[in-house]
């Protein structure tokens, strides 16, 4: 596969013009990693965007080659792009790179074309982009699919495979380019630049096992949250949590899995739009400090005006967490635990949440 994609040239000119749009849906200190294992070995292309004044734009750049541990970064710096157009005047720290043998060199710089190239298909589907569909990027010898998802951060993708035209019914299509990490640093403190360099990205996700619950015998148990009626049982245990009432399933450990209400006042539940509750997603998903989104595990379904989501996360012991969020017009229900505690338990947890009246009056 590798020498299938050494098709791009090193394209550090200066003053070079490059058509695209406004990059108005990425904010300044938004940043992503994505693993690409186009060139046959796993590396890590990393961007993050800076908009100074409203005037320029700052993409940094750090390409990472995982197995030989080598790093560089560098700038692409212009004007912030209006009427569709880029126009890159400068590239900062492309020196080295510039020395390298030309296969390697393309295989740094191919994060250039690739940003671009990810930002187009954005643009100009955006009005496609659902809660999770494939889109197509057709080349001459080969389909990529982009897994497209409204709530995924950056360039709104997790994934892309491929498919080449000799592509044989029943073969798979490879990911060949998926997202591994996204978040925000404030720009306003300059270390944090570099400690987008330096970060670490846990790419090689190996999760362990949780161990299995055997949910001990309870009785039934009626509770109130947010003036609503839920149906637990006597394993749950009732606590407080930045000033919210909320219960925690303790069997195996302390918290196995925990169920909130977050209120939501009058004003804000008229303003409660889809839009809205799609930022409210994205904040979750960088809400749980040291926890890892799995982004291709994001499922996303809009039932009514509320959208009800379903967020796989990796946490600081290497074991998987799912968040199951449901919006509704008073609250937001919030459940979550342990993965595999929930795909061994899923009837056991859907019955709580049927308790629930999704869309109280």
């Amino acid at each position: 596969m590798k020498k299938r994609f050494l098709i791009f040239a090193a394209i550090f000119c200066m003053g070079m013009n490059l058509f695209g749009q406004a990059l108005n849906y990425i904010d300044t200190g938004d940043y992503a990693y994505y693993l690409d294992i186009r060139y046959g070995e796993p590396i890590l292309r990393g961007y993050m965007i800076a908009h100074i004044e409203g005037k320029d734009l700052y993409v940094f750049c750090n390409v990472r080659r995982l197995e030989k541990k080598q790093s560089w970064n560098f700038v692409l710096t212009g004007p912030e792009p209006k009427d569709g157009e880029f126009k890159f005047a400068n590239i900062i720290g492309a020196d080295e790179i510039l020395k390298l043998p030309k296969e390697e060199k393309a295989m740094i710089t191919q994060s250039i074309p690739d940003f671009l190239n990810f930002h187009m298909m954005r643009y100009t589907n955006k009005n496609k982009i659902e809660y999770g569909n494939e889109i197509e990027d057709k080349w001459d010898n080969y389909s990529l699919y982009y897994c497209f998802n409204r709530i995924v951060p950056f360039f709104n993708f997790s994934a892309i495979s491929i498919k080449f035209k000799d592509h044989k019914e029943g073969d798979e299509f490879p990911v060949v380019y998926n997202l591994v990490k996204a978040g925000n640093l404030d720009l306003t403190d300059e270390k944090n630049a570099e400690l987008f360099t330096k970060m670490d990205v846990n790419w090689d996700i190996k999760p362990i096992k949780t161990k299995s619950l055997k949910m001990p015998e309870s009785e039934p148990m009626n509770v109130e949250m947010c003036g609503q009626q839920i149906t637990l049982d006597t394993n749950w245990k009732e606590h407080e949590e930045n000033g919210n009432k909320t219960y925690w399933l303790s069997v195996n450990t302390i918290r196995d899995a925990q169920l909130m209400l977050e209120p939501l006042d009058e004003k804000h539940s008229k303003k409660f739009t889809i839009d809205l509750q799609e930022k409210v997603l994205k904040v979750l998903l960088n809400a749980y400090e040291g926890a890892q989104p799995i982004y291709n595990l994001i499922s996303v379904k809009k039932e009514k005006n509320y959208l009800r989501a379903s967020v796989v996360l990796l946490d600081k012991e290497n074991q998987l967490n799912i968040v199951r969020v449901y919006m509704t017009k008073k609250y937001i229900i919030n459940l979550s635990c342990f993965y595999d505690v929930w795909a061994e338990h899923n009837d056991y947890f859907k019955a709580i949440i049927n308790s629930i009246d999704k869309n109280p009056k």
